[in-house]
């Protein structure tokens, strides 16, 4: 896990600061969540739909990844010093997420998952039900930065067939597609 780490952290600094984008301004209804603060992100895939230059530049990040089974959608996630992402709740029950924490500062930095107060640590992946109520915050210095992965939600046949079709029909929605233009 630790030669993952070095490595995502390497790639992510070699994209820092000119690659990201504030995640408001590429999705739409961003700007509700974030309380305080900025929340940038440099996205991978949306809902299947690939980020081409983006996954070029982080080729390791990117074969890492591309290993997860089910993969829907990934992104580097930067939360800037003072910010505060407002409880909400994922729209679609078809989606487990996961943070893989990168660069994780001392102090008050965390999120509250359902009630239940969570705090990162390097080499441990956190892995929750989006649809559950969740925010996060940043209350330090510096960036709270972590790879953020959503993959399909385990079910029984017929309901992972049916949940195969919903993503890819929310892939090739106006919304994810405007997302993805304006990640390039």
């Amino acid at each position: 896990m630790a030669e993952s780490h070095e490595m995502l952290r390497r790639e992510f600094l070699m994209i820092y600061d000119d690659a990201l984008q504030e995640f408001k301004n590429i999705a739409q209804g961003q700007g509700k969540i974030v309380g305080s603060g900025k929340w940038k992100v440099y996205l991978f895939q949306a809902y299947h739909r690939k980020i081409p230059a983006h996954r070029a530049a982080c080729p390791e990040t990117t074969r890492l990844i591309d290993r997860v089974p089910s993969i829907v959608g990934a992104m580097f996630s930067v939360l800037s010093p003072g910010a505060v992402l407002t409880p909400h709740r994922g729209p679609y029950f078809g989606v487990i997420r996961c943070l893989i924490p990168i660069e994780i500062p001392d102090g008050d930095c965390g999120m509250r998952i359902a009630g239940v107060e969570q705090r990162f640590k390097l080499g441990e992946p956190l892995i929750f039900d989006d649809t559950l109520i969740h925010e996060s915050w940043n209350k330090t210095n510096q960036n709270r930065v972590v790879l953020f992965i959503d993959f399909l939600r385990p079910l029984p046949f017929p309901l992972n067939w049916f949940n195969r079709v919903v993503i890819r029909l929310i892939g090739y929605s106006p919304f994810i597609g405007e997302m993805v233009r304006k990640s390039r």
